[in-house]
């Protein structure tokens, strides 16, 4: 669900951008997007409504990102010791150059330099953590060709990701809408979509519904890393607010109502478990994105076309 106009002025800003504004800021990451397969109809994370995040399925970039280039700890602090500012090593040739344009062109090039600065800034904030003082392993070799430890690998990553605090806000794609994988190892033959469209018949929906649980499994054991892992007094899990969810209710019918979701993880207190709720028909998903929003502190009067929160949650 994605905001329309409303009275948070955002237009179409996903929720999960929104919470980068409040609570992303102080880390070297704002927000970190995952997927298992490149491409696919649309990303799950846009940082405004035209300018789509891209998702990364290859771990081993995806380890980069959040701990810089190296693959093993060694390398790491070999790079971080020899690499300089791009903007000190062309700070005079701007100088010059500056003085040889308009004001207009001086203004695109203050520009220019001004989102190198902010990346560089990023990158320092990487450098200095280092993992935080966490163990980390050497980086992946890449996307491992057997899905479900790709999946695992990924989860990981995302757990270190939070441990080190990296990043608070992450989005992770587990398959694409329109897959075409075969989940033979669970003794399916058809592509995940076309199982998907399922016309009732019962037997392919006791095959969907084997793929849904082994989904539901991978994130049962990532929630129970994040619970292992302590934070503070707690735990990664306690400490944390996951949605895990479809966009679908009926893939058959491309029914969205009610889109199955799940509320993962304590917020620190703010969020009661160990519930099973149901709401009326119609009821806007938005209530429970803006009841997620109002758990972790970031406040917002209406999202999209929400109602209000679930003070049941």
């Amino acid at each position: 669900c994605v905001g329309r106009p409303g009275r948070n002025g955002d237009n179409g800003v996903p929720v999960d951008q929104i919470a980068v504004r409040k609570i992303g800021q102080g880390t070297p990451l704002p927000s970190l997007e995952m997927c298992t397969e490149a491409g696919g109809y649309s990303s799950l994370a846009y940082r405004t409504p035209t300018q789509q995040l891209e998702m990364e399925s290859n771990p081993r970039k995806v380890f980069y990102t959040l701990f810089g280039q190296g693959d093993n700890k060694l390398e790491r602090q070999q790079i971080v010791s020899t690499t300089g500012s791009l903007l000190d090593y062309v700070r005079g040739a701007t100088e010059s150059l500056n003085n040889e344009i308009d004001a207009s062109d001086r203004a695109i090039v203050s520009d220019y330099l001004e989102s190198v600065r902010e990346i560089e800034r990023r990158v320092q904030k990487v450098k200095a953590s280092q993992g935080d003082g966490v163990e980390l392993p050497d980086a992946p070799l890449g996307a491992p060709d057997e899905f479900t430890e790709l999946l695992d690998v990924q989860f990981e990553l995302m757990a270190l990701a939070w441990q080190t605090n990296q990043t608070r806000v992450a989005s992770f794609r587990m398959c694409n809408e329109v897959s075409m994988r075969a989940y033979t190892w669970l003794g399916i033959s058809e592509a995940f979509h076309p199982l998907s469209h399922h016309s009732e018949d019962p037997e392919k929906v006791e095959r969907l519904l084997k793929v849904q649980i082994y989904h539901t499994e991978r994130m049962a054991k990532f929630a129970q890393r994040l619970k292992a892992t302590p934070d503070g007094e707690k735990n990664l899990l306690e400490n944390s607010l996951i949605l895990f969810g479809s966009n679908m209710a009926n893939s058959d019918m491309h029914d969205a109502d009610p889109v199955p979701s799940a509320l993962i993880g304590h917020a620190a207190g703010t969020v009661k478990g160990n519930q099973h709720l149901h709401y009326p028909q119609d009821t806007s998903h938005a209530n429970l994105l803006l009841t997620m929003m109002d758990r972790v502190k970031v406040p917002l009067e209406k999202f999209a076309d929400s109602t209000g929160t679930f003070t049941e949650v």
